[in-house]
């Protein structure tokens, strides 16, 4: 290829350059010769190890290798060197992530450099998270309020975030019995905001979720009234469909017990673990678990599994098992913050 050939002649004219093995570093990646490509920005590192973005660049190589530890090495090299970029702190933070990283001294660095990361969306979509999991509600729902987001087509991440933010917050106020501000924060969770630009999807969202929070904080308050029509509201059937099971069905079956529809409930509930099995029995999910077992790299898929094993069980009334099911869960992915508001 001519602009191989090019930058072959400008790097052995130039072997100081080095600018010139940091572009010829990723006109490799993009041709898909990974392994030159590191190497290139590895000499252009050695030339002038005060360029952010090629360690940006090794970091960013090395993760999709598969070594956390050198993509983290060269990550956090990248914002000594230049902490100006937002994409650095989406990266790393996610490398952090996935290796287990406590979620305190994630959000102290994002905090450290919170100017960089609030000029990025996907930036403040980590902190965020962040703060839901470290119980800074309020700094998140403000910032939510406040930030207009571009989501991408199809994307409704933001949304999702935005409907934990009042979800946890409202478990928060209800658990200090503070029932009516809790059911106002249900009740903006399934909102669409015009500064989030998602529009309420066909199957309806987290809606199940949503009214069955509201439902118990009702039923807490003593407006049995009220709470039946959450629950209601927690057990219609989605028009969209949805792959396999999700948490959503777990929260339409609790709710059908609070309504007494007890055989409805279990049917779910059935369904679920039918769900379940077959996804532990399939050869990717052996494998990621066995994986786990051996190095504890975190599993999203089985941190999943073992949170819908755990609803499951919750919502048949054993809980020893479902506590066992979210611990796994919580191990999977230590940073899941849902299994641990039900031990």
């Amino acid at each position: 290829m001519e602009e191989l050939q090019i930058f072959d002649i400008a790097t052995a004219e130039n072997p100081t350059d080095a600018k010139a093995f940091y572009y010829f570093g990723n006109l490799l990646y993009f041709l898909e010769h990974k392994a030159n490509a590191i190497t290139a920005w590895e000499e252009s590192a050695q030339l002038d190890p005060k360029f952010g973005l090629t360690a940006r660049n090794l970091g960013f190589a090395y993760d999709r290798e598969g070594n956390s530890a050198q993509a983290i090495t060269w990550y956090e090299h990248s914002i000594r060197m230049d902490a100006t970029n937002p994409r650095t702190f989406t990266e790393i933070d996610q490398v952090y992530q996935k290796i287990g990283k406590p979620a305190k001294e994630r959000l102290a660095l994002l905090q450290k450099n919170l100017k960089t990361v609030m000029r990025h969306d996907d930036a403040v979509m980590r902190l965020l998270g962040l703060y839901h999991e470290t119980g800074d509600y309020d700094k998140s729902i403000k910032i939510l309020d406040t930030r207009h987001f571009h989501v991408w087509e199809g994307s409704g991440q933001i949304h999702e975030i935005f409907v934990d933010a009042h979800l946890l917050k409202g478990i928060s106020l209800t658990n200090r019995r503070r029932y009516d501000e809790a059911i106002k924060h249900f009740a903006l969770a399934d909102s669409y905001p015009d500064n989030l630009e998602v529009g309420r999807p066909d199957n309806g969202g987290q809606f199940a979720k949503i009214y069955y929070y509201m439902g118990k904080a009702y039923a807490a308050k003593g407006d049995k009234d009220k709470a039946r029509e959450c629950f209601v509201k927690a057990v219609v059937e989605p028009r969209g469909r949805s792959r396999g099971i999700s948490e959503r069905e777990m929260f339409r079956a609790m709710a059908l017990q609070e309504l007494g529809e007890k055989a409805k409930a279990n049917d779910l509930i059935a369904a679920c673990k039918t769900y379940i099995e077959t996804q532990l029995s399939s050869r990717s999910l052996i494998d990621e678990f066995s994986k786990f077992g051996e190095d504890g790299t975190p599993s999203q898929r089985l941190s999943q599994i073992f949170y819908l094993n755990g609803l499951a069980s919750y919502a048949q009334g054993d809980k020893t098992k479902a506590n066992e099911e979210f611990a796994k869960a919580i191990r999977a992915n230590r940073n899941m913050i849902w299994p641990k508001l039900f031990q």
